[in-house]
């Protein structure tokens, strides 16, 4: 099996990381001594302190080796570090122009810290990049022919297929339920469901959790009793086209005014992720396993217009 050149580099930057942090954490915590007459012999930085450093550098060291192995599933570790050493770096900077912080340490600022903000930046972008072709390829496999809409079923057990074929059907792609957009969007769903049924349309919420925990959300909007399909592998939000958001999409000036509008108006915060905070949402009017209509957002916050839909489903 091929490996993609950016996990390489990911995970030759991380093992580095993890040795030289390990290192140097070992010789400042056991050998402090030494290790202030190599790096800081200007300072009067006591030996306790940079044992304090030293264990501080051995864990991240211990995080950086594990992560090495799958950097790109445990992202977590490479962003932690570069906030991690970004703001050691800035505070060292901010204190040395006031006058607290001692010049004869910059050598362990340098080594610990501003080295590592570029190249664990490095590995941060690698693995946003292959999130994203991760996901186009995800998307190339499942929006094909091989995978039609007889696969997907409701929690009912009803086929989407068939439901199409009985009658108009509304589909509603949900954001994780945490999110305020998702929040708006079930609200706004409570208040127009009715009217796609006087028309003959169902409506079927679309969710990547399981049915349980989609529960406890749908019930604070009365929409429980709607018919839903749990995709938590995502497979029917790729079927449809539908991705993961970019930068822009999902912290977009749009996107922030619509949540600061949320959260004036509904009070509407970002609670708990129930799903994948990182998925577009999207609106789908299908009939006959064809899709008629559709409203597929350009930002996280949009809102689809359901009466446009609604004049669809009752023409």
């Amino acid at each position: 099996m091929q490996v993609h050149p950016e996990r390489q580099w990911s995970k030759a930057i991380l093992m580095t990381a993890a040795l030289y942090h390990l290192g140097w954490g070992l010789i400042a915590s056991f050998i402090p001594g030494r290790m202030l007459a190599w790096m800081v012999s200007n300072s009067t930085v006591s030996p306790f302190s940079l044992q304090i450093i030293g264990i501080v550098t051995f864990c991240l060291g211990i995080a950086y080796a594990l992560a090495s192995f799958d950097p790109f599933r445990q992202w977590v570790v490479s962003v932690a570090g570069l906030v991690f050493s970004g703001i050691c770096s800035v505070a060292y900077w901010v204190d040395l122009q006031t006058g607290n912080a001692e010049p004869g340490f910059l050598p362990v600022v340098l080594s610990n810290w501003v080295i590592w903000v570029p190249l664990l930046g490095l590995v941060v972008y690698m693995i946003y990049r292959n999130s994203y072709r991760t996901d186009d390829l995800l998307i190339a496999t499942f929006s094909s022919k091989e995978y039609p809409l007889d696969l997907f079923d409701t929690t009912r057990g009803d086929n989407l297929m068939e439901l199409t074929q009985e009658s108009k059907v509304l589909l509603v792609f949900l954001r994780h339920f945490g999110c305020p957009f998702c929040k708006d969007t079930m609200d706004q769903i409570a208040q127009v469901h009715q009217d796609f049924t006087r028309c003959g349309t169902r409506v079927v919420l679309v969710y990547m959790v399981s049915p349980e925990e989609a529960r406890e959300h749908l019930q604070k909007y009365n929409l429980e009793h709607l018919d839903q399909i749990s995709d938590a592998e995502s497979i029917l939000y790729k079927k449809f086209r539908l991705r993961k958001g970019r930068a822009g999409e999902l912290f977009g000036p749009r996107a922030l005014l619509r949540f600061g509008q949320l959260l004036v108006s509904r009070g509407y915060v970002i609670g708990k992720e129930v799903g994948d905070s990182f998925q577009m949402p999207g609106v789908f009017l299908l009939h006959k396993g064809e899709v008629i209509s559709g409203y597929v957002h350009e930002s996280a916050g949009d809102r689809p217009n359901y009466n446009r839909l609604l004049e669809t489903c009752c023409a």
